[in-house]
């Protein structure tokens, strides 16, 4: 093998291979896509049930990635954590600040997206046992403001503002078999112009549901039935005394149902097959006229993942997922109907070394291309980065 060929190899090695279990969310997504959340045990799970802050208390992390083309934004540290243990029996609290790179309400003022910096959120979650039961809440704020004074005639006053409030709930029940978590968010914002308000909220709110079982049905495999639902309302006033309106609610719900299976110790294989259905329904009255339609999709998906420790102080995974999808778009001229298929494959790198755990999760370009110094292309090295200092041990 030539020099350059045993540096690849090498290279590839180190970036094929990922963290322990129960990391963070860039395990998650190397297991097969964000969506094995729901059928994994992982430190990131609070992120849907507060309540299994519980499991995993005496935790500091940080993430680094790039955000989607369709948000915006360059390779950054965009999340900061700490879970607080305050003792056996009693509750772990964790505060996470977040910078998220773009509105989750779209109907909100878009020029606020021009004023320097990022939609900052803050994060206060609580889990704790209570009888036989975990129970958990998570609150959540994000902001963003911009306020200017008047320069001239042609430049006038400009107030622009934007916020969240939310709150879940949570239960674990069953011997810990049983997740369940129920969240609410409510969103303000609004622009004036000269004084004038030119964009108003018309109702902009989400709510979602979300449960799973534990089925175990021996020592190394379980089943694991889940299911989800969601429905967020983006909507504004606007326009002459905010008579026009414009608004998009989106409705979803999925069914799935995984396995866990570890044929030999420090192995970890998962599958999951699941259906899941999306409805976008638009709606706007602008000077008299009304516009109404209904976008559907309709989603048959499965995703696996696989990993085992490697040496020591690595471990590798690699996962995907497909989803056989048909879509209904009245949005569009003719209404089409259109049937397709999507795949993401996934493949990771960690190095753990004592308390400190470093999970990478590898650019697809990179491993197409390689590094620059052998290719002559650039290309991103990793798409997400996740550190955590596990301060149990």
């Amino acid at each position: 093998m030539s020099k350059n060929k045993t540096i690849l190899a090498v290279i590839l090695l180190l970036t094929l291979i990922p963290l322990t279990a129960n990391a963070t969310i860039t395990r998650v997504t190397g297991l097969g896509g964000e969506g094995a959340n729901y059928i994994v045990k992982d430190a990131f799970n609070p992120s849907i049930w507060p309540q299994l802050l519980r499991e995993w208390p005496n935790l500091a992390g940080a993430e680094f990635y790039t955000p989607p083309p369709a948000i915006g934004g360059g390779w950054d540290f965009y999340k900061a954590y700490i879970n607080y243990d305050f003792g056996v029996d009693k509750c772990v609290m964790q505060i996470a600040l977040d910078k998220e790179p773009g509105r989750k309400y779209e109907m909100a003022p878009a020029d606020l997206d021009a004023v320097a910096g990022t939609y900052n959120r803050l994060s206060v979650a609580l889990g704790r046992p209570m009888g036989d039961l975990l129970v958990g809440v998570a609150i959540n704020y994000t902001g963003k403001s911009y306020k200017a004074d008047s320069i001239s005639a042609m430049v006038p006053a400009l107030d622009i503002s934007y916020a969240t409030y939310g709150i879940r709930l949570g239960a674990t029940a069953l011997e810990k078999k049983l997740d369940l978590a129920l969240g609410i968010e409510i969103a303000s914002f609004s622009e004036d112009v000269g004084g004038t308000t030119t964009i108003d909220n018309d109702g902009s709110m989400s709510l979602g549901f979300a449960g799973r079982y534990w089925y175990k049905l021996n020592d190394r495999y379980s089943l694991i039935p889940n299911l989800k639902f969601s429905t967020v309302k983006d909507a504004r006033k606007e326009g002459q005394d905010l008579k026009d309106t414009d608004g998009l609610t989106t409705t979803t719900f999925g069914l799935g149902i995984g396995n866990n299976w570890t044929p030999v110790e420090n192995m970890l294989a998962i599958f999951e097959l699941g259906v899941m259905s999306t409805s976008e329904k638009y709606e706007s009255k602008s000077g008299g006229t009304s516009l109404d339609n209904t976008d559907s999709e309709m989603d048959i998906y499965w995703r696996l993942g696989f990993e085992s420790k490697v040496f020591g102080w690595l471990d590798g995974r690699f996962g995907a997922e497909r989803s056989w999808r048909s879509l209904t778009v009245e949005s569009f001229g003719g209404k089409p109907e259109i049937g397709t298929t999507n795949t993401a494959t996934y493949l990771g790198a960690t190095a753990h070394w004592n308390r400190l755990n470093l999970d990478l999760l590898v650019a697809p370009a990179f491993m197409q291309f390689g590094p620059y110094f052998l290719s002559g292309v650039p290309c991103e090295t990793f798409s997400r980065v996740s550190l955590k200092y596990d301060f149990n041990e």
